[in-house]
């Protein structure tokens, strides 16, 4: 009986030993897939880390071309300003020269016109005093 006994326990050991190499074996399949999984993850994960760094640095150098870009267009603009002002006090400028010019020609036209009337209204008495003088001498004559 105790031979049974020890034979059967033995048989339990034997079965319990072969459940545990079972589930060793499971273990370490399991422990395997999960370390492939686990590399997978790892590798797209990368993947996923490397495409965002490169995404940040396109974003980060469009940021400093738009930044140049409208710090360039400010200048542009600031130096167009400039030169509407410089045009503006310019055409002011002509726009006075051009003022008095036209004061000094109409100044010119009146005396022109003037010197003008002087000169005829000279004339004519030069010509009536002319006519006198010819009538006085035509009567001393008679």
């Amino acid at each position: 009986a105790s031979a049974a006994k020890s034979s059967e326990l033995e048989a339990e050991v034997a079965q319990i030993e072969q459940e545990q190499l079972r589930v060793a074996e499971e273990r370490r399949a399991t422990e395997k897939q999960f370390a492939s999984e686990r590399g997978k993850n790892f590798e797209k994960l990368e993947a996923a880390e490397t495409a965002a760094s490169k995404a940040l640095v396109e974003v980060s150098t469009q940021r400093k071309l738009h930044q140049q870009a409208l710090e360039a267009d400010n200048e542009a603009v600031s130096a167009l300003s400039a030169s509407i002002a410089e045009a503006t006090a310019s055409a002011g400028k002509a726009e006075e020269e051009l003022s008095k010019a036209k004061a000094k020609q109409e100044k010119a036209h009146a005396a022109h016109e003037a010197g003008s009337a002087a000169l005829r209204q000279r004339q004519a008495q030069y010509e009536a005093d002319l006519g006198m003088q010819g009538s006085a001498d035509g009567a001393k004559n008679l």
